[in-house]
Order: C-alpha cells, then sequence, then structure tokens
C-alpha cells in the first residue's frame, strides 16, 4: 500500500513541475513575466512590449577610465581546452547613453531572451494569424509548428500562451537581422516607441544646452561580446565587491555558485522552457542556459583579432551541464549547413540558438559633439589608454617597453634642477611614468598568464596526439604481418593515414610549444614564476595540466628542443596511458 502511495506521489510531482514549466496565465508571461519598476520597457505590437534593463559603465568621460578598462575571458583557468578561444584580455568597456543625473553611461540590454510570441507580433505587424503564418514559413521545428497549429484550431489560449512564451529558435541568422530591422521601422513609426527611444546628448561639456537631447533616436541590435559578458558578470556592481577570497565578484567563473546552476540556469534538458522561469543574475533572465544568444561579433579566434570564422553565441544552452558553462565561453555557430537529404547548401536554423536584443546609438553624432571628445582624447592616451590592447599595439614589444618607461623613470630621478616651474613639471611627469609603469606591469603580468595557459595547452594536445598515435602505429605493424588481400590494404591505408595525421598535429603542436616556451624567456623570470604558480592554482582540478605546468617550468631552465619533445612523449604516456 505505501509503495503505491509513493508511486502517486512520486507521479503527482511529475505532473507538478510539468505543469509549473509550462505555466503561463496572462499575456505578460510572453514578454515579462517578472515585471520590476526599474525596468525599460518599450511597446511592441499587438500591445505586446519589449522590457531592457540599463547596464551602467561607470563615469562620464567618453573614451573611458581606468575602472572601466575590464578584464574578461577565462580569468579563472577553468576552460580547460577551450582556454586558447576565452584568453584572458582587459579591454574597455563603454556605454551607448549618457545619463545626466547619475554622471554614467549605460547602455540597456534586454532582460530576457526574445520570445516566440514577440516574433509573431512584429513580423504579423499586430495580426497574430499572418505572424503565425510567417513564423511556419521561417522555422525549422516540425514539433513546434504542429503544437502551435492544434493550440490554434482549438482556440486554446493558454496553451498558445504557454508556446508564444518559449524563447525564438529555429530561425535562420539572416532572420534574426529581418526581425531587428523590421522592429525597429515598426518602433520609429509608432509615436510611442518612438518618443521613449533613449537619445544621446546634444554635446558632452557642462553647458545647460548639452543637457538636452538630440532628436535622432536610438536602435535595436545584437550586443558585443563584450557587452554581453560585461552584464552576466555583473558589471560595475560586481567589479566593487569582493567574494571571501579578495576575489572581484566579476573575475568569477559565475554570478552564483555552480552548485546552485539549476536555479539560474535552464539546463541538461531536450527543450527550451518559458522565459523567465529561473532566477535571476544581475536582474536579467536565462543569460546562462536555456538558449545559447547570438551577438554582433563574428568568431575571431582570439577573442578580438586573428582567424575570423562564423557567428558568435555566448551563454550556452539547454543541452549544457553545470560544469561546462561560464561567463567566459564562447562558441562558434556556422551560417550555412550542408544537408544530406537534399545534397545541399542552406541557412542554418539552430534549436538551440536564440537572440538578446541591446539598444544601440551612433558612437559620433555631430561636429560638436566630436569637439568635445577630441579635448577628452589626449589624457585618456595617457592615462587610459596604455593598458588597453589598442594601446599596447602602439608601442615596441611589450617587455621592451617596460624597459623603456624604468630608464625613463630613473633618467628623470636623477635630473636636479632649481628651476621651481620645470621641477614642478618633472614630478608630473615622474607620476605619469610611474603610473603607466604599474599599468605595463599589470598587463604584462596578465599577458605571461596567457602565455603559459596558451604553451600548456599546445603541450598537452601534442601529447594527446603523440599518445592516441601509437597504438594506430602498433596496429599498422599487426596488418602487415597478415596474409595479404585487399582489404587488409584499405585497412592499413586508412590507420596509416590516421596515424600521419595524428604526428602532423603532434609536430604542429610541439613546434607552438617550443615557440611559446621561446616567447616566456624573454619576460621577466619573476613574472613567470608567478604566472606558472598562478596557474598551477587555479588547475587544482586538473592533474595532468599542472603536471605539464611543472614540466615548463624544467624546461625554461634547461634542455634542448630534443630534450623537450622527449619530456613531453615521456609525460603524455604516463597521463594520458
Amino acid at each position: 500500500m505505501k509503495s503505491i502511495q509513493l508511486l502517486f506521489f512520486i507521479f503527482f510531482l511529475i505532473l507538478a513541475k510539468v505543469a509549473f514549466a509550462g505555466y503561463c496565465d496572462t499575456e505578460e508571461c510572453i514578454y515579462n513575466p517578472n515585471p520590476n519598476p526599474d525596468d525599460f520597457v518599450l511597446p511592441m505590437p499587438n500591445n505586446l512590449q519589449m522590457v531592457f534593463k540599463k547596464v551602467i559603465v561607470e563615469g562620464r568621460e567618453f573614451w573611458g577610465n581606468e575602472q572601466r578598462v575590464v578584464k574578461v575571458g577565462d580569468i579563472s583557468g577553468s576552460a580547460g581546452e577551450e582556454s586558447m578561444f576565452e584568453g584572458i584580455r582587459r579591454l574597455p568597456i563603454s556605454g551607448s547613453f549618457y545619463d545626466w543625473n547619475d554622471e554614467n553611461w549605460f547602455y540597456l540590454l534586454g532582460k530576457y531572451e526574445v520570445s516566440i510570441g514577440q516574433y509573431v507580433a512584429v513580423m504579423g505587424n499586430g495580426n497574430r494569424d499572418k505572424g503565425l503564418i510567417y513564423l511556419y514559413e521561417q522555422v525549422s521545428d516540425p514539433k513546434l509548428i504542429s503544437r502551435l497549429k492544434k493550440a490554434v484550431s482549438k482556440n486554446k489560449e493558454r496553451k498558445i500562451r504557454q508556446l508564444f512564451a518559449l524563447p525564438l529558435t529555429a530561425i535562420s541568422w539572416f532572420e534574426h537581422q529581418n526581425f531587428i530591422h523590421v522592429y525597429n521601422n515598426w518602433c520609429y513609426q509608432n509615436t510611442d516607441c518612438f518618443e521613449r527611444l533613449p537619445r544621446l546628448p546634444k554635446c558632452l561639456n557642462n553647458s545647460a544646452q548639452c543637457q538636452e537631447k538630440e532628436n535622432l533616436p536610438g536602435f535595436f541590435r545584437l550586443p558585443t561580446e563584450l557587452e554581453w559578458e560585461y552584464a552576466a558578470r555583473g558589471g560595475a556592481k560586481s567589479l566593487s565587491e569582493k567574494n571571501s577570497s579578495g576575489q572581484t565578484l566579476f573575475e568569477q567563473d559565475l554570478p552564483f555558485e555552480r552548485s546552485d546552476a539549476d536555479k539560474y540556469a535552464i539546463l541538461q534538458e531536450d527543450n527550451p522552457t518559458l522565459i523567465g522561469r529561473k532566477q535571476t543574475t544581475y536582474g536579467f533572465y536565462d543569460l546562462f542556459g536555456n538558449v545559447q544568444e547570438l551577438t554582433a561579433n563574428l568568431f575571431a579566434a582570439e577573442g578580438i583579432q586573428g582567424k575570423v570564422g562564423a557567428l558568435t553565441v555566448r551563454g550556452g544552452s539547454y543541452y549544457n551541464t553545470p560544469q561546462n558553462i561560464r561567463s567566459s565561453m564562447r562558441k562558434e555557430l556556422d551560417i550555412y549547413q550542408y544537408h544530406d537529404g537534399s545534397q545541399e547548401m542552406r541557412e542554418t536554423r539552430s534549436q538551440t540558438t536564440g537572440m538578446r536584443l541591446v539598444i544601440g546609438s551612433l558612437v559620433i553624432r555631430n561636429s560638436r559633439y566630436r569637439e568635445d571628445i577630441k579635448e577628452e582624447f589626449e589624457s585618456y592616451q595617457i592615462d587610459v589608454q596604455p593598458s588597453t590592447v589598442v594601446g599596447l599595439s602602439k608601442g615596441n614589444a611589450l617587455v621592451q617597453g617596460n624597459s623603456n618607461l624604468q630608464n625613463a623613470q630613473t633618467i628623470i630621478s636623477g635630473i636636479k634642477t632649481d628651476n621651481k616651474q620645470l621641477k614642478r613639471q618633472l614630478e608630473k611627469l615622474q607620476r605619469e611614468l610611474r603610473k603607466a609603469e604599474t599599468k605595463t606591469q599589470e598587463y604584462m603580468n596578465d599577458a605571461c598568464y596567457r602565455v603559459v595557459s596558451n604553451t600548456v595547452l599546445y603541450a598537452k594536445t601534442a601529447g594527446r596526439n603523440y599518445t592516441h598515435a601509437i597504438p594506430r602505429k602498433e596496429l599498422i605493424d599487426s596488418l602487415k604481418q597478415l596474409s595479404s588481400s585487399s582489404q587488409r590494404s584499405q585497412r592499413i591505408h586508412a590507420v596509416e593515414k590516421q596515424y600521419q595525421d595524428l604526428v602532423t598535429a603532434f609536430e604542429d603542436n610541439f613546434l607552438r610549444y617550443q615557440d611559446s616556451v621561446m616567447e616566456l624567456k624573454g619576460y621577466p623570470s619573476d613574472i613567470v614564476s608567478q604566472s606558472i604558480d598562478e596557474n598551477i592554482t587555479q588547475s587544482s582540478h586538473d592533474s595532468a595540466k599542472i603536471m605539464y605546468l611543472r614540466l615548463l617550468k624544467q624546461h625554461l631552465v634547461r634542455g634542448s628542443f630534443s630534450d623537450w619533445q622527449k619530456d613531453v612523449e615521456d609525460l603524455s604516456v604516463k597521463v594520458f596511458q
């Protein structure tokens, strides 16, 4: 009897979970299931809304300040082999609009992922039937289409709302852009929407006229990778707060404990669920899990440089696990796919990919605006730009640049003068040099940490290729001892190709390892040693990586290339076999 009661109880829990996952009792759940007084709301066709949250970028400076140069990427070293695509870098974040009351810049990011209902409303221009017909033509999800048609034919409004509250997926990148284009045009033609859109100030000095707004409004677009990651990490708020280890909340892997991931993200599911069903992270819903989100950037191998590929998505989807999501995670999504059935190339319509909008603006609106930011640029070049990727790329090599700063510091310190004005100028120059030296030192530490991480990754990848090649070589030798046959020859040829590919991959990665070790020898030894120790500390979960780090430390002080290769081979056999 108790067993039957237990089964009924479990069955009830399952039904309750299913009911809750699909719960959508009011129209608001399609666009704002969790309203908040500080929501920034814009109208949409069919009386729906698009809801945004303000992301603060502190300071009144147009070009930026020290607080805005943020560290992004795999800061903690938890990305493993994906760290090559998530390298640490310092980038200046900026806002699209200026708030004269708070004297801060800001941008407006979608509070939720764009829902199916919002797409239908926009593409049907408020006519639901017309929007649904358009949806059926664009979406490559037969199951969703069937459920929608069934709900509409039986006038099941609650079921329709449930389906409309799902994040929009399974449309092409071109159709995502088309939705944004159509919504922009609708908003510009709708008086209420047009008037509510944020605008740039007419100028940026302290005059009363500058507090007036331009007539030209902002526009909807996809967020950049940096805008997405800055918001996901908590923005200005998390930059000023630290955890028990002294690390800023901004630099943590996730804005929540990994063990609590199921409270904030839809993960390890077969399908996405309604927007806004989990807890918020800094005011936003579903930044992690549910569906991965498109950004405005094409996928570049090193974040903002290197080989450029297809689309970049962030946040992970319902397929991901709590162990492999993080704020720095970035994936590449193809724009076109080859379909075996039709034997043709088609636009990719990913069922795990959606979007979240941001409101953007022009960089420069008018000549007066340009003059205001021109005046600020000189101080920005001295105080902020040197610590950014752009600033460093303008000078000599990083280490040499730091050495030159130190030499200049020594020369200035040695100048003796009784001229008070000249003395003040020298003291000011000395302060600026100390500041530049400190910033360069910080960036050199980050750069060295990244080189160490990549160096070990090259060695580890080379080692994996080497150990995978060994059994194939043994298989080739075994096959050659068998009696001759065409089938045996084909098998040998196939395995030999696999073997050669692995050998080539080993050689390529080992060559990169050699080059990286030689690059590290150009850094001060204390910085290299510190970077290796930090990598070891951050890799407590990865014993193999720690072993390669210790080997790297040995190679930096002894041995030739041939010794290094044997060391990598021997260690790899120990690690991977």
